[in-house]
């Protein structure tokens, strides 16, 4: 491996005994707006597909159940009989305790996350499952979370959110023979917000570190878009020698964070 190269592995993948053959998929795309969301929508249309569905937040209300349900119940997806679901929708928030700030029902991940990361998930994912049962469609979920998987006590409620989607995406993988998935651990990706949040690190240094949205998307793109598996797990990251293993060193990450973003900002105040 080669110092900046993007790396892609496999894990626990079962494939169909016949791929998916649909040359024009509907691709429904949630948390389109956000930067990496914006690429995704053109890599696809690049790709030359036309069927795209991208509702905004002031279009649709992910927290609100009925809306979504009545959104996909209306939704003309067009001769496309194979869907693809992918959202860009979750919240971060850094826990320099290792604990919850609001955590009203005790189940170890923050309530605003919970709200933001899963509940909106879980109601889109809901609402496509009847419309293909209606319909006779096929649909593939892509959803992702940290390559650090729950090891980095800072950002918990975080993996443990991302953790919670991907076992409800397991079940719904199982429990329904029309839906497959695929579920990406991914590391840091460069976008603005990263820039403004580390006043104290070079954008070079974080160009040269961290995936760009380019890498990021030329490397998922072609995961999602195959046809042929039913279930897969895959890692993407960028090499670096020096660095592979900084998410098994909690405190010597804080360092980092600390010395990115100064020891001023409210991220580190402790109780």
């Amino acid at each position: 491996m080669k110092q900046g190269e993007i790396i892609t592995t496999q894990h626990n993948t079962t494939y169909l005994t016949k791929p998916i053959k649909e040359e024009n998929p509907a691709i429904i795309i949630t948390g389109s707006t956000s930067y990496v969301g914006q690429y995704f929508v053109n890599y696809f249309k690049q790709q030359g597909i036309q069927n795209i569905y991208a509702p905004t937040h002031a279009e649709l209300d992910l927290t609100n159940k009925q809306s979504v349900d009545e959104y996909v119940e209306k939704t003309d997806f067009g001769n496309s009989k194979h869907l693809i679901y992918l959202p860009f929708v979750a919240k971060f928030k850094w826990e320099p305790e290792g604990i919850p700030a609001i955590d009203l029902n005790k189940d170890g991940i923050d309530d605003e996350i919970f709200e933001t990361t899963c509940n909106t998930f879980e109601n889109m994912v809901d609402a496509l499952e009847k419309q293909i049962n209606k319909e006779y469609k096929t649909l593939t979920i892509t959803n992702f979370g940290s390559i650090s998987k729950g090891r980095v006590p800072y950002w918990q409620s975080f993996d443990k959110a991302h953790e919670h989607n991907k076992k409800f995406l397991e079940n719904k993988v199982q429990s329904n023979q029309n839906i497959n998935g695929s579920y990406f651990f991914v590391s840091s990706i460069y976008t603005p917000n990263e820039v403004l949040i580390r006043p104290n690190k070079l954008p070079q240094t974080m160009v040269n570190e961290w995936m760009s949205e380019t890498e990021i998307v030329d490397a998922m793109g072609p995961e999602i878009l195959a046809a042929d598996y039913k279930w897969k797990e895959v890692e993407i990251y960028k090499f670096r020698e020096e660095k592979q293993n900084h998410h098994n060193n909690p405190e010597e990450l804080l360092k980092i964070w600390e010395q990115d973003m100064g020891t001023g900002s409210i991220l580190f105040k402790r109780k």
